[in-house]
């Protein structure tokens, strides 16, 4: 659905609501669409091979996304929706390897997308929201291709589908009439499957000045279990103004560690000019770490 359909939809039924009598509800329900510029730092970019580099470029993406809160104040529970969906596209790094002879180059690394679902349930024990805690189960997608046809055919792509759970904190602290500060933490843990290539193919490459072919080859255990443990903070102002509608600006932040546990990694390595394979094996958990933070604006609509 395309940006300005989502925000007709969205003046239509605020005009509509606006219209009805006002009545005294137990029960709120809010859905809002929030403008967020998202920056990127997947944990592909986070190499130390080289002696220098420039900051990471073109890691950054503008995403329209939907959100919606529900309270009921008699019961005191409630539940939330919110998503984050980033993509880069080849996202670089200008710098130098480490070595002698080394030459500045750009680095860059492909498709990059990472996209998380999270329902929230909440208990709110205070009439005035300035603490409740919930329950909450999400789900957070990875996905990483980069392909190289230019020296070599290389394909390396990397995909993580996993379900988990979080603990979801919260805090509504009003400043003035109309004007709230909104404090949140999400601790969280996810559990999946992570789906790992990485072949390269050369028809021509040289060994000790000797010319043939080349061939690299990663396999990993199918049946792997991949960990994604990590947390979401979160800061904003709202503002409430014609009664039903509400202005954010905020600002988040999401760190997460990312391993995977029995992944058993074998790689196979041939050499055509010596006529050799080389098989090696890696076994240790990789912790690998993604990071993302944002600016967002944000309205809604409250009835």
């Amino acid at each position: 659905m395309k940006f300005k359909t989502i925000i007709s939809i969205f003046l239509i039924s605020t005009s509509i609501l606006n219209a009805q009598e006002t009545k005294t509800q137990t029960a709120t329900f809010e859905y809002g669409l929030k403008a967020q510029n998202i920056t990127y730092f997947p944990y592909e970019t986070n190499s130390s091979l080289r002696q220098s580099q420039s900051n990471l470029k073109n890691n950054k993406d503008l995403v329209y996304l939907p959100f919606f809160k529900y309270r009921n104040a008699s019961s005191k529970i409630g539940y939330e929706f919110s998503m984050i969906d980033v993509k880069l596209n080849n996202p670089y790094f200008k710098g130098v390897f480490f070595g002698p002879n080394a030459s500045p180059t750009t680095f860059t690394y492909g498709n990059i997308q990472r996209q998380e679902f999270r329902f929230n349930f909440f208990y709110y024990p205070l009439e005035n929201e300035l603490f409740y805690f919930g329950f909450g189960i999400l789900k957070i997608d990875r996905f990483y291709k980069n392909q190289n046809f230019e020296e070599f055919s290389n394909i390396y792509s990397d995909k993580i589908n996993s379900y988990g759970i979080s603990l979801p904190l919260r805090s509504k602290i009003q400043l003035v009439d109309g004007l709230e500060l909104n404090l949140a933490f999400d601790p969280y843990v996810t559990y999946g499957n992570r789906n790992y290539v990485n072949q390269r193919v050369s028809s021509m490459m040289y060994y000790e000045n000797r010319p043939g072919p080349y061939f690299y080859l990663s396999k990993t255990n199918p049946n792997n279990i991949t960990e994604i443990l990590g947390f979401q903070a979160e800061i904003s102002l709202s503002y409430q103004f014609y009664e039903n509608l509400k202005l954010y600006v905020g600002f988040n932040r999401n760190q997460s560690k990312i391993r995977s546990i029995h992944f058993d990694q074998t790689n196979y390595t041939y050499l055509g000019a010596i006529n050799e394979l080389y098989i090696t094996t890696e076994n240790k958990y990789n912790r690998l770490i993604d990071t993302h933070h944002s600016i967002y604006f944000g309205i809604s609509n409250t009835h």
